[in-house]
């Protein structure tokens, strides 16, 4: 790993997911809470939510904010498919900016459409797996997000592995987002990780095509 290039590409996700009118920070996948206490630290949001799976990351996400005094961030042990109904009413989406880092899986249907039904406005993914986030970033952008920039950091050097950030905004800033759920959702997950499983019998079909 390459530890040198982590505090920028921290500070390059906490400096995206920023900006005016953006008072609270939703970060799925939060792990020990790595960007939700940089972000409080750094006093960028008037609250924060973390959310991860782990309980044992939990404990330490919250024993790390108490070290270091931060009163304004909040860590949840769940599954992060299920975080946006059981949010505060102050978490509003037209307010809220998210910080996804999922697995090199990806995120799944279910999540995707939960994130596209609360509707933030900014959304920053971060990525160890480029081949899944495009595929999640294609359902975002059918949603009605834009695509504002794509990021690589080295954080694997001398291998084919990288860390990639991909910024995406509701395109009309004066207006609350209102994206929309792609009717097709399903089947841009779930049919990019069976073309995965079996790579054989889908380039047959496109040679038949």
């Amino acid at each position: 790993n390459n530890p040198f290039v982590v505090p920028l590409m921290v500070q390059y996700v906490l400096d995206e997911a920023s900006g005016p009118g953006l008072t609270h920070l939703i970060d799925a996948y939060c792990g020990s809470g790595l960007f939700a206490l940089s972000a409080q630290h750094a006093g960028r949001f008037e609250r924060c939510i973390g959310v991860e799976t782990s309980e044992s990351s939990v404990a330490q996400a919250i024993f790390n904010a108490e070290a270091n005094g931060i009163t304004t961030a909040d860590f949840l042990a769940g599954d992060a498919s299920r975080i946006f109904s059981g949010l505060p009413n102050s978490f509003k989406g037209n307010h809220t900016a998210v910080i996804l880092d999922p697995p090199r899986k990806g995120c799944d249907a279910s999540f995707l459409r939960q994130l596209i039904q609360f509707a933030p406005r900014r959304i920053v993914y971060v990525s160890c797996g480029p081949d899944t986030q495009a595929r999640d970033l294609q359902a975002l952008t059918a949603a009605g997000y834009e695509l504002m920039s794509v990021v690589p950091f080295d954080l694997f050097p001398q291998t084919r592995h990288i860390e990639s950030v991909a910024t995406l905004q509701w395109p009309e800033p004066n207006a609350a987002p209102k994206p929309k759920v792609p009717k097709d959702l399903e089947a841009m997950v779930h049919g990019t990780e069976q073309m995965k499983k079996n790579p054989g019998r889908y380039a047959r079909k496109k040679r038949r095509q």
